[in-house]
């Protein structure tokens, strides 16, 4: 009986072993067709590996409107942004943190939903705002006014929450 149930365990095994890796959250995200997919953000070269999710999340507070936000702070996290994603709850983004004030380009190649970006400088105030970026559009976005931080949130949400340029932002570490 256990010379029996010997091979079928090994196969579970190892079939166990098999999935566990695919899910670790530190390999190369392969899209449908079993490419590695590349960046989400000009000014990226596509060629790191990207990760399956971002490293933290908190929560960003402009006015009164709280946002829980995934960080993206690494290369690859910034590269692969919100793509691929078919919905964004209220009140739910994703801050993108970037090692110094700059002027970084943004596209939305392989993004689904419109979003709106919303740049901050290292004072922590927001020095533009762009509006319901279209899916799937490869035109660069950026900023005239340097920044260290995008807070990317559902599209209609600036408008809807009243969110302006010279708004105050707060972080706070945490989800809510």
């Amino acid at each position: 009986m256990l010379k029996r149930l010997g091979v079928p365990v090994m196969v579970f095994i190892f079939v166990l072993v098999i999935g566990c890796e695919r899910m670790d959250t530190d390999k190369v995200v392969e899209d449908s067709s079993g490419k590695n997919q590349e960046g989400n953000m000009a000014g990226m070269d596509g060629a790191a590996p990207v990760m399956a999710s971002p490293s933290a999340a908190a929560t960003i507070v402009l006015g009164n409107n709280a946002f829980t936000v995934e960080i993206a702070k690494t290369p690859e996290e910034r590269a692969r942004g919100l793509m691929n994603r078919e919905s964004l709850a209220e009140n739910f983004g994703m801050w993108f943190v970037f090692p110094e004030m700059g002027n970084e380009e943004f596209w939305m190649k392989d993004t689904l939903i419109p979003l709106d970006l919303v740049f901050v400088n290292d004072s922590m105030k927001v020095v533009h705002i762009i509006e319901n970026a279209p899916p799937g559009s490869t035109e660069l976005l950026s900023s005239p006014e340097p920044f260290m931080f995008v807070l990317e949130i559902a599209g209609g949400t600036v408008q809807n929450k009243g969110i302006k340029s010279g708004d105050k932002v707060e972080k706070r570490i945490g989800p809510n």
